[in-house]
């Protein structure tokens, strides 16, 4: 970019250095400033490098792609201190098996990929129909009829679109940046908000907070084995993306014994929780577990007893992915 600097222009207009403009006075015979091509080039390229620079193509046609530019690139502070998917009070809730599912946030950080650029969003409410395919439904083919959705925010910077994408997740880690070839058009950034289950191709009841999502008891283990050592168990009760699980263990004897039931994370024999009682014969005993750390759909159990024909359960009512 530079000053007009013809020979006609207005030496020193706006101070030392910086030339201007002026009309002429054709009374003293002083010239109207004349124009050239490199201050039009400059003028050009300046306010087209803005535009491109924003991955927007000029369009003849429109005469705001200047101001569209600026908003989108005053939108995206590369480098920003925080993570992708964090969030303010992010929520969903299904109240009845639907189709449907409405998300909001506060606040919300979504971004182009990781380490690409990040956008900060304000008041995100948006609807996911599964039904649907696009922007706003599933990004392609029809929803798992038993099996997990993964829910993107997506994020269309020049205009400042935000709408919800489901993914199948079933069989598959679902990334923090959807990462797929099926982004519907001018969406750029996206940020992984939920992976829900789904029954008959609709979403579960349920209650998402932040990263934990609460739903129905699923059973993950019945069995009347006594294993003293840890044994993994694999389940699909909740999705490959769950870091961490919730949920209850209880047992019952078909006599009078001392036994116990232990569940474990899945890598190792620490970090467990368990509960043991003295039973009479038909009686229960029962306990909750909190942030069982788990990968895979795998965890681990164990359990002892001294008598009788003793039954073991584990379910799971939560999870954080």
């Amino acid at each position: 970019m530079h000053r007009i600097d013809t020979s006609t222009a207005q030496v020193d207009k706006f101070g030392s250095g910086k030339n201007g403009f002026t009309g002429g006075n054709p009374q003293t015979g002083e010239l109207p400033t004349a124009l050239d091509a490199d201050f039009f080039d400059s003028i050009q390229e300046e306010i087209s490098g803005v535009v491109e620079g924003a991955g927007i193509a000029l369009d003849k046609s429109k005469n705001n792609q200047l101001l569209i530019a600026l908003k989108a690139l005053f939108a995206q502070p590369v480098n920003y201190p925080g993570i992708i998917g964090q969030s303010r009070n992010a929520r969903m809730s299904v109240a009845a098996a639907s189709a449907s599912a409405d998300f909001q946030a506060d606040e919300l950080i979504v971004a182009s990929a990781l380490g690409g650029n990040q956008y900060r969003l304000k008041n995100v409410s948006s609807r996911i129909t599964l039904t649907t395919v696009g922007a706003g439904g599933m990004v392609a083919g029809s929803a798992p009829a038993t099996g997990f959705v993964a829910v993107y925010v997506i994020y269309n910077p020049t205009s400042a679109a935000v709408a919800l994408l489901g993914v199948d997740a079933t069989s598959v880690i679902a990334p923090e940046v959807y990462g797929g070839s099926n982004m519907p058009s001018g969406f750029a950034a996206s940020a992984l908000v939920a992976v829900w289950p789904t029954a008959s191709s609709q979403f579960v009841i349920g209650n998402l907070y932040d990263r934990k999502i609460d739903i129905a008891s699923r059973t993950l283990l019945t069995s009347s084995s006594t294993n003293t050592n840890r044994v993994s168990l694999a389940t699909t009760q909740f999705p490959l993306n769950a870091k961490f699980i919730y949920g209850g263990l209880s047992m019952t004897n078909t006599a009078s014994s001392t036994q116990g039931l232990t569940i474990w994370g899945a890598n190792s024999s620490i970090g467990g929780m368990a509960i043991t009682a003295t039973l009479a014969a038909s009686a229960s005993a029962s306990s909750t577990f909190s942030k069982i750390s788990v990968a895979n759909q795998t965890i681990g159990w164990s359990s002892t007893s001294t008598a009788g024909t003793p039954t073991y359960n584990i379910g799971i009512s939560s999870y954080e992915f």
